[in-house]
């Protein structure tokens, strides 16, 4: 994700909304050491744009896999700018959302593990994103 930074600033700053001053639509796809079995692979959507010219607003999807472990991240974003003449602002935001952890055991070959005291380690995870 950080190389798709540049493209896209939204990403790690919620407040960069809107930044184009019209709508965008960004689609990232990675697939980190291309024919590896688990290898890390991560793909993202996201929408921004302005609404009335001073609220920025934000959709963002992606997941990433890396072996057996997957993580599904849908999130939300919005803010305000506060303009001073046509070409100079300020923008504030705030984003948040929810993040799915799963966790393949049975794609592991062994079908699970039998150890019922381990079980409870390895339970798939929703958990709130900021």
């Amino acid at each position: 994700m950080q190389n798709h930074v540049f493209f896209n600033p939204y990403l790690i700053n919620p407040a960069m909304a809107g930044y184009e001053n019209r709508p965008a639509v960004f689609l990232h796809y990675r697939n980190q050491w291309t024919g590896i079995e688990g290898a890390w692979a991560t793909a993202n959507l996201v929408f921004h744009t302005l609404y009335k010219e001073t609220v920025p607003f934000a959709f963002s999807v992606s997941n990433d896999r890396r072996g057996l472990l997957s993580t599904n991240n849908v999130q939300i974003g919005s803010g305000f700018r506060a303009n001073f003449d046509t070409e100079h602002y300020v923008s504030f935001g705030i984003g948040g959302g929810l993040a799915f952890h799963n966790i393949d055991m049975i794609g592991a070959g062994n079908g699970g593990f039998i150890d019922p005291s381990m079980a409870g380690i390895f339970d798939n995870s929703i958990r709130v994103v900021a």
